[in-house]
């Protein structure tokens, strides 16, 4: 399986609000891409969706380091 299918995997239990499962799904396809900006904008999501809002604020900062200049962070820090 691969790291889009994963990706659609999670984003398929996020949109049904299977938190756990998404993040579960999330986190391992992070393991094979630790640094894949859209994989950790979705666990971003995930984490402000089920009202993790320190760890989303962690994922963030994480894809501002990856990504300094991209304006979605800054859509991502003000949710």
């Amino acid at each position: 399986i691969t790291t889009e299918d994963k990706h659609q995997l999670a984003t398929l239990a996020l949109a049904k609000k299977e938190f756990t499962e998404a993040r579960k799904i999330t986190l391992v396809a992070l393991q094979d891409s630790p640094e894949h900006p859209s994989l950790l904008l979705l666990l971003a999501q995930i984490e402000i969706k089920s009202g993790q809002l320190s760890e989303a604020t962690k994922v963030i900062l994480q894809v501002e380091s990856i990504l300094p200049n991209n304006p979605i962070i800054s859509i991502y820090k003000a949710d």
